[in-house]
């Protein structure tokens, strides 16, 4: 496995892999891997030959620029990076993308991709510009390592959505592949804000994968009106007054659109909540 920290390197790469024929299947991440993250390694071994994992710089601040980077910054990128190599080592990777900011940002950059109607909505809505720099990072990072696959989890649905309307929109040549949310015992998805619960507040967050399944049920019983549906899931998390529920709702997959009935269309129900200071976000996709 080489851990490659140049574009030009991994640009180089992926020419050499095109080449020769072989299939490269893209793995983005922002490091810190867990067990979601090693189900989609073990999907892409399954579509391609050639199989890369990136792990994202730290995101553009509006407070700092390019090339920016504070020591204490630095040193933990080291650290989490040294532990994902740690965890990637035994896979079956074969390259581990990890580019620091400059080589994927010049100085001066002034180009964004922006998924308009999409990056506004739930977590866009509090937080503008992460969707605007996942996009732009993502484009940057198709054209750097050039994947016939890339593969993304249920697990960020938002994500999801946008990189696909991305990839129509401006006619990228690689397919997108979603995997299912890997849960851990208890329903919770796996993610690691789950380690900085308490043991008070996982107990808490247990609800959250209650509330989607409850959905699941009242559809498998025949409900279709989206409102009776999220006001059974509220009852069961406002059931819990130190929950608060940053967004419910049952929305179009590929849109977003809020649904009042549904249809033929996949709906999916997307919920993020704050249990103390971590906030937890999850969904489901509801088969009609």
């Amino acid at each position: 496995m080489e851990v490659i920290k140049s574009a030009a390197r991994m640009q180089a790469v992926a020419r050499k892999c095109r080449a020769e024929g072989r299939t490269i299947g893209l793995i983005p991440t922002a490091g810190h891997l867990h067990e979601g993250h090693l189900s989609l390694i073990r999907r892409a071994h399954e579509l391609a030959e050639v199989v890369v994992v990136s792990i994202a710089p730290p995101a553009l601040g509006a407070e700092e620029k390019p090339g920016e980077e504070r020591k204490e910054g630095g040193e933990k990128r080291v650290r989490y990076l040294s532990d994902d190599v740690e965890v990637l080592s035994p896979l079956g990777v074969q390259y581990v993308f990890a580019p620091e900011r400059v080589e994927l940002f010049n100085e001066g950059t002034r180009t964004e991709v922006v998924v308009r109607g999409l990056s506004e909505r739930f977590y866009g809505a509090t937080h503008p510009e992460h969707y605007v720099r996942l996009a732009t990072y993502l484009v940057i990072l198709f054209n750097v390592v050039h994947p016939h696959f890339v593969i993304f989890g249920w697990k960020d649905a938002q994500q999801v959505a946008i990189v696909r309307r991305m990839v129509q929109d401006l006619h990228v040549d690689v397919e997108v592949v979603v995997c299912p949310i890997v849960r851990e015992a208890d329903g919770l998805a796996v993610a690691p804000e789950n380690d900085r619960l308490t043991e008070r507040e996982r107990q808490m967050a247990r609800v959250l994968p209650q509330a989607l399944e409850k959905a699941q049920v009242l559809v498998a019983a025949g409900e279709r009106n989206t409102a009776n549906i999220l006001r059974a899931m509220r009852e069961i998390i406002e059931a819990h007054p130190a929950i608060r529920i940053e967004y419910l709702a049952i929305v179009d997959s590929e849109t977003l659109e809020p649904i009042p009935l549904l249809g033929e269309r996949p709906a999916l129900v997307m919920l993020a909540a704050l249990i103390g200071k971590v906030r937890l976000s999850d969904n489901v996709l509801l088969n009609v």
